[in-house]
């Protein structure tokens, strides 16, 4: 039955990241799996205009009652491997003072300090820099 709650909300955020750039044709490919029925994953790969992508990774528990990432990376680069942005919550820069949360920026992949980012946020980000390009 849980497992029913976490893929909706995979099918959830698959469609507010998709709807980032709509009229690209974006094409996504996807793979979940659940642990239990209070944990899911979701590993996705959407391309988006120009061959730009988003690979994603969240792990998902309910076993709260209300879904909670555990676990996440959203890497949006271009074509050309170039990195644009990545949001992730491994634990390897426990000085920020957003730790575990960081933000890595443009090709040389520079962290800064972040908050837990929303699908909303990842999706207007690349929504915005789509429309630059």
């Amino acid at each position: 039955m849980l497992n029913l709650q976490i893929q909706d909300l995979f099918d959830s955020i698959l469609t507010i990241l998709l709807l980032a750039h709509p009229e690209s044709g974006s094409q996504v490919s996807q793979r979940t799996r659940f642990r239990e029925d209070d944990f899911g994953v979701l590993e996705a790969r959407i391309t988006y205009a120009n061959g730009y992508h988003l690979t994603a990774r969240l792990g998902v528990s309910v076993e709260s009652g209300n879904p909670e990432w555990e676990y996440y990376s959203f890497h949006f680069q271009k074509a050309s491997g170039d990195l644009v942005f990545r949001y992730d919550n491994s634990r390897h820069y426990p000085d920020l003072s957003s730790f575990p949360h960081h933000k890595h920026l443009g090709p040389e992949g520079e962290v800064e300090a972040s908050a837990q980012p929303t699908v909303h946020q990842i999706a207007r980000e690349i929504a915005e820099h789509l429309a630059r390009q």
